[in-house]
C-alpha cells in the first residue's frame, strides 16, 4: 500500500513530464512507421461510373512497353462493341504489337464464376502472347488495378465487367507518376512469386 501511494505521489509531482515523454515517444514511432511508406506527387483524375472505359481503352491502345494487371474479375462474353471486349481486343493488339501484356486474375479452388469468366479471359489473351497468372485459390485476389508504361496507374473498384463500367456506382482514380506505378508493380509481381500459378491458363486452366 505504502508502495502504490509512493507511486502516485510520484506521478503527481511529474504528470507533465511523463505524458510528455509519452506524447514524444507516440510521435517518434509515428514518424517511424510513416518514414516506411513513400509518397509520390502525381497528376491523378477521379474516373466516376461510365467514365472509366473510355479512358482505360486509350490507354491500353497507346501502351508502348507494358501492361500489367491484377484484377479479381474480367468478364468478356459480351458482343463486339461492349467495353471488356474493347479493352479484350486493345490488349490482345498491344500484345501483338510488342507491349508486354502481363495479367494476374483470381481463382477460386471452388469453380465460382469469377473463376469461369477469367479462365474465359485468359485463354484469349493467352493465344495472342499475353502472360497470365492465376493468383493463390487459397486467399481472394480483389484489386483492380492496371499499370501501363511503368508510369500511368488506374487503381479502384471497377471490375472489369459490362455492369461495373456500364451500370454501377464504381470509383477509379487514374494516376500518373512512376514512383508510384513502380510500387503497384512490384505489389503484382509479389503476389505472382508468392502464391501465383504461373500461366496456369496456357495448359488450358483453371478448369481442368
Amino acid at each position: 500500500m505504502i508502495k502504490l501511494k509512493a507511486i502516485w505521489v510520484f506521478y503527481k509531482r511529474h504528470a507533465s513530464i511523463i505524458l510528455f515523454a509519452a506524447l514524444g515517444l507516440f510521435v517518434l514511432i509515428s514518424n517511424l512507421r510513416a518514414s516506411d511508406r513513400k509518397v509520390y506527387e502525381a497528376r491523378t483524375m477521379l474516373l466516376a461510373d461510365q467514365e472509366l472505359f473510355p479512358e482505360l481503352a486509350a490507354a491500353f491502345s497507346d501502351a508502348e512497353t507494358e501492361i500489367a494487371c491484377a484484377l479479381y474479375m474480367f468478364k468478356t462474353d459480351g458482343g463486339r462493341t461492349a467495353p471488356t471486349t474493347v479493352l479484350l481486343s486493345a490488349l490482345r493488339a498491344a500484345a501483338g504489337r510488342g507491349v508486354k501484356v502481363k495479367l494476374l486474375l483470381d481463382i477460386d479452388k471452388k469453380g465460382d464464376l469469377s473463376t469461369e469468366f477469367n479462365t474465359d479471359t485468359a485463354k484469349a489473351l493467352k493465344s495472342s502472347g499475353a502472360e497470365i497468372y492465376f493468383d493463390d485459390p487459397a486467399r481472394r485476389l480483389h484489386t483492380k488495378m492496371c499499370i501501363i508504361d511503368r508510369k500511368l496507374s488506374f487503381i479502384g473498384s471497377h471490375n472489369y465487367t459490362f455492369s461495373a463500367l456500364q451500370r454501377n456506382a464504381e470509383v477509379t482514380v487514374r494516376i500518373e507518376s512512376e514512383g508510384l506505378a513502380g510500387e503497384g508493380l512490384k505489389y503484382i509481381d509479389n503476389l505472382i512469386n508468392n502464391g501465383g500459378e504461373v500461366n496456369a491458363a496456357a495448359e488450358g486452366g483453371a478448369d481442368e
